[in-house]
């Protein structure tokens, strides 16, 4: 029996190193088991409205996209389910798994200083992180772009080839297809692949016709640049027409971030940044055309709120978006969660500390150390030098944009390079690393324990089809922001008026509107104020108007009214 015993005992601590030499295995696990009930996660959807209507022009063959998350809608829509809210709960999943491969893939590139215990931990903690939960996610666009991107830094960081250059090019010009931001680290990226193509060339030259190197490497540096301005000067139709669009992006986030930023500022102004922006950026940067001529028109105000909302991003918005958990349960529990995962970082924290002070990283010739990791290939310095041309992406975001969460995406390589590393340093530290076995699984089931398990209805998107079968034909729908209830609620069947276009009373009572949709973002815009009379009056007496108001099915944190067909 002893005998029976021991070769049991052996046979389960072999499969348990054989599951902890495949981290990916286990990640994908973990990933899986706080994913059960994942449909459950139906929520958030109001910026997913363009690329379901896009996904559905394309189905219908009415254009072709080149977004990879446009097309991956639409094959969700037409082999999946035809629900918009479905394919989208879907589509959330999926991002956040493929982000999750991702990430680990690009710490497995770290083998040489970390374990496979540190990587493993620090996915487990970028599972559950509110970066990547789906259910926050009000579009999974971002997050799916970063996990396309990061697939091509990985590229790179496998293999400084040219099938990785290769890799990199292609996932980083479709990520950037997606979001124009991610131009940047293809940009940063090329500069020196060109440099490096440049002085081969002027060596063969060199070798061969016997034209000094710096002659041939001066030609190419006065060709490029006067290419450069050439085209500036008189850029083709297309690239004019790219720049002009990427401009008026610009503008348009600039306006809504500083509305913002103003309105917290002066809180005895109502009005809504997101939708009536125009009136205070015009106000204070004198109707600008682009944002060259906004910064042009006030720079001391556009430095003053470049700066402010830089501090404001690095040190309150970023520690919130890394430490964040996310748990689908009470707040209490929540409020517990979170006092055990800040302990774990500080004791993490002192770890890694320790450490570094014991390799002398910090005093010992570390500008001498980085010289020379520059100089050979693969080496930790060029891995993180990539891992920072990542981080350029968020750079724009960060000084000109309020904080979002999803801004910060690109910094999560390098955050969670830094927890897996001080989780390989507590576990040095403490001697726990023969435990580790025992240790990675209950920190699994701790952060990684199913999730979603409690029914979500999408009050919003089911009160709205609730009295779509009331109303006419191709209705006109009013709200704050009535297109995700256009694109979702009705596939695209349907007429948005925002707030933005105006909501009128005229409108209200000449039958213009069928279906109207009040919550607080609506009350607090000018639109609501304005004619703060006649809605009090309406949400009285909306019969008196002709509309009817939905009382028996649940509408969340809307009053929704409608005018029936038969009016």
């Amino acid at each position: 029996m002893n005998e029976i015993g021991s070769n049991t005992g052996k046979r389960l601590s072999a499969a348990v190193r054989w599951i902890l030499e495949r981290p990916l295995f286990v990640v994908l696990i973990a990933h899986s088991l706080f994913s059960i009930g994942i449909w459950n996660a139906r929520d958030g959807y109001g910026e997913e409205t363009s690329p379901v209507i896009y996904a559905t022009m394309v189905l219908q063959g009415q254009r072709s996209d080149p977004s990879l998350y446009v097309n991956l809608i639409a094959l969700t829509l037409r082999y999946l389910t035809a629900d918009p809210v479905g394919a989208l709960t879907f589509v959330k999943y999926l991002s956040s798994l493929l982000a999750t491969i991702a990430l680990c893939l690009t710490l497995n590139c770290f083998t040489p200083l970390l374990r496979r215990s540190g990587i493993m931990f620090a996915c487990f903690v970028w599972i559950a992180s509110s970066l990547n939960a789906p259910f926050l996610q009000s579009s999974s666009l971002s997050l799916f772009t970063f996990a396309i991107m990061l697939l091509g830094v990985n590229c790179l960081l496998r293999s400084e080839s040219l099938p990785g250059l290769v890799g990199f090019y292609v996932l980083g010009v479709a990520a950037a297809l997606m979001r124009p931001e991610y131009y940047l680290p293809v940009v940063l990226v090329s500069l020196p692949v060109a440099g490096v193509l440049i002085y081969r060339v002027s060596s063969a030259v060199e070798s061969r016709y016997g034209l000094a190197r710096y002659w041939s490497c001066g030609l190419a540096l006065l060709l490029f640049v006067g290419g450069g301005v050439a085209i500036m000067r008189n850029p083709p139709a297309a690239l004019e027409k790219k720049l002009a669009s990427i401009d008026q992006y610009a503008l348009f986030g600039f306006g809504q971030c500083y509305a913002d930023f103003y309105r917290r500022s002066h809180p005895e102004e109502i009005f809504d940044p997101m939708t009536e922006y125009e009136t205070i950026l015009n106000r204070n940067f004198g109707e600008p055309e682009s944002l060259v001529s906004a910064i042009k028109n006030n720079p001391g105000e556009a430095l003053n709120y470049f700066f402010r909302n830089t501090a404001g991003n690095l040190f309150h918005y970023f520690p919130r978006a890394m430490f964040a958990r996310f748990r689908d349960q009470s707040e209490e529990v929540d409020k517990r969660f979170s006092r055990l995962v800040h302990s774990f970082y500080f004791l993490a924290g002192v770890a890694l500390a320790f450490r570094l002070f014991q390799r002398r990283v910090i005093f010992s010739g570390l500008i001498q150390k980085l010289k020379a990791g520059l100089a050979r290939p693969r080496s930790l310095t060029r891995k993180l030098l990539l891992l920072l041309v990542l981080v350029s992406t968020s750079s724009v975001a960060i000084i000109m944009l309020v904080g979002t969460p999803r801004y910060f995406l690109p910094w999560v390589p390098l955050f969670y390079l830094g927890v897996a590393y001080s989780a390989d340093a507590l576990f040095s530290l403490f001697r726990m690393v023969r435990f580790e076995a025992w240790l990675l699984p209950v920190a699994g089931l701790f952060y990684c324990r199913p999730n979603y398990l409690k029914p979500r209805p999408n009050y919003e998107m089911d009160a709205v089809q609730q009295v779509g079968v009331h109303v006419r034909d191709r209705p006109r729908i009013a709200a704050w922001w009535a297109d995700p209830n256009v694109a979702l609620g009705f596939g695209g069947n349907a007429v948005a008026v925002n707030s933005s276009d105006g909501i009128n009373q005229a409108d209200i009572e000449n039958g213009h509107i069928d279906i109207l949709m009040v919550d607080g973002n609506l009350r607090g815009t000018r639109t609501w104020t304005s004619q703060k009379e006649f809605f009090g009056s309406f949400e009285e007496q909306p019969e008196k108007y002709g509309f009817k108001k939905l009382v028996d099915h649940p509408s969340g944190r809307f009053d929704v009214y409608y005018r029936p067909d038969d009016q």
